[in-house]
């Protein structure tokens, strides 16, 4: 029986189930051994969240109480709730900022999160979850979806129908027509090429920063091939800094002539890197360098967007042919990946 580590029990008395975060370890004799947190409370059902879902139904296999238990893989879970996440492995989902707390400890503040995460879905996506679950034959995630499902239920302001969780957006007003490039204002290749240089703007937000002769020569090659609307082929090694390389360039033309710039990359993490990495450090290089004349009033901040091709959103449509149906016809690996 999972043995309690603390006096606490932090879970809300209110509910008539009860989550526990229990680890599973070998112990000195070769035999496993586990410790639970918060300790137990009457409820009617106890989920059981743990590190080690097999080696736990081993130990309590026996048990008076266990057909009371559902033993759910928080990995697992957390991998359901979170499938844009690049851990691979529990520990990583656990981070290493925590690694100093009892490993019970960590694999409750996850089930916190977790927890967090399944009480702001809404009630038809809890529904719709647990569902899956039962087809899938896993009892212990349908029960704790349905659990969510069943709380979500009973707020004032549940979504119980999934179109109300699409409401339809107003049409943004479309942008003026684009000039032509004869009407555009030349971006200064040797102003582009002191923001990377030595002492130039990106020095003074880097510490520590030492221009790159390679950069240098490619941020002067960009600006000149923007300007003169021409196209340029670029090899560079890793190391040089290609990303800031052009970047910098297009965002002092999208901002000297008030127009769009789209960068099409060949990888999905490359755009992630370019959102919350580069662009940013472009931002930062931007407002390190004071605008004289004309062209500083008003300043103009960057704005971006990530834009992904249409294979990466939701169709509507199939969704509301998925949902109408009363069994989803979908092979066991496919509704895992709806779910």
């Amino acid at each position: 029986m999972p043995r309690a580590t603390s006096n606490a029990d932090p879970a809300s008395p209110r509910l008539p189930w009860q989550a526990q975060a229990v680890w599973v370890a070998p112990t000195a004799d070769g035999a496993g051994g586990m410790e639970a947190y918060p300790p137990q409370r009457p409820a009617d059902r106890r989920f059981l969240l743990t590190n080690d879902s097999l080696q736990l139904g081993e130990l309590l296999d026996g048990s008076a109480e266990a057909a009371a238990w559902s033993v759910i893989d928080l990995d697992s879970l957390h991998r359901l709730l979170h499938p844009e996440s690049a851990a691979e492995r529990l520990e990583e989902r656990l981070g290493a900022e925590t690694a100093a707390q009892p490993p019970v400890q960590r694999l409750w503040d996850l089930w916190q999160q977790c927890e967090r995460d399944l009480r702001a879905l809404p009630c038809w996506a809890l529904e719709m979850v647990a569902q899956a679950a039962r087809e899938l034959d896993d009892h212990a995630t349908a029960a704790l979806f349905g659990c969510f499902a069943g709380m979500a239920g009973e707020r004032p302001d549940a979504v119980r129908e999934w179109p109300a969780s699409f409401p339809p957006t107003v049409r943004r007003v479309e942008r003026p027509e684009l000039p032509d490039l004869a009407d555009c204002t030349a971006v200064n290749p040797d102003e582009a090429v002191a923001y990377l240089a030595e002492g130039g703007a990106l020095a003074r937000c880097v510490p520590g920063y030492e221009p790159r002769p390679g950069q240098l020569t490619m941020v002067r090659a960009v600006v000149e091939a923007i300007n003169s609307g021409t196209h340029l082929v670029i090899e560079a090694g890793t190391g040089v800094g290609k990303s800031l390389g052009y970047l910098l360039p297009a965002a002092l033309w999208a901002r000297l002539n008030d127009v769009p710039v789209v960068v099409s990359t060949n990888t999905r993490n490359l755009q992630t890197q370019l959102i919350e990495k580069d662009l940013p450090a472009v931002q930062r290089m931007l407002d390190a360098v004071p605008r004289h004349g004309a062209a500083a009033d008003p300043p103009r901040r960057l704005r971006t967007a990530l834009i992904k091709g249409r294979a990466n959103y939701l169709c509507l449509r199939r969704l509301a042919q998925l949902i109408d149906q009363t069994q989803y016809d979908l092979l066991r690996q496919e509704l895992r990946v709806f779910a």
